[in-house]
């Protein structure tokens, strides 16, 4: 059974991933992205991602509430390894998430090496208004 997976206007390169998180998910009992993320297991691991993070985005420093995924393996899924999960608050996961026209970037832009460029573009932003 495939999971039903929104269209996006993404690259091919773009689906392949979401295709290989998808595979990933159902191999481990998940019948979609939004059920893993309503599930238990995502709960805890969310939970240990941002208390090893003390509860401040990656980015800006500021209090984090949500957990941004820079791989979507076996490993990171099943929480088994939390390397590849970082804490960030939802201004800055909008951020490397959206592009200023609310299109979905696809996971290659919103990678770690990716989010470097794009952190001293949100910096800039984040200091004219005042939040660093």
């Amino acid at each position: 059974m495939a999971l039903k997976t929104r269209q996006r206007k993404t690259s091919p390169q773009a689906w392949e991933v979401y295709r290989l998180r998808d595979a990933c998910l159902l191999r481990h009992g998940f019948s979609s992205y939004s059920e893993y993320l309503k599930s238990d297991l995502w709960a805890s691991i969310r939970k240990r991602v941002l208390e090893r993070d003390e509860f401040k985005c990656h980015l800006c420093k500021q209090r984090a509430t949500q957990v941004h995924h820079l791989s979507y393996g076996d490993v990171t899924i099943l929480g088994t390894f939390i390397d590849k999960l970082i804490s960030i608050c939802p201004g800055c996961h909008r951020f490397i998430e959206f592009t200023k026209g609310t299109k979905k970037r696809p996971p290659q832009k919103a990678t770690f090496k990716q989010m470097k460029r794009q952190m001293k573009k949100r910096k800039k932003f984040l200091k004219r208004r005042g939040r660093i």
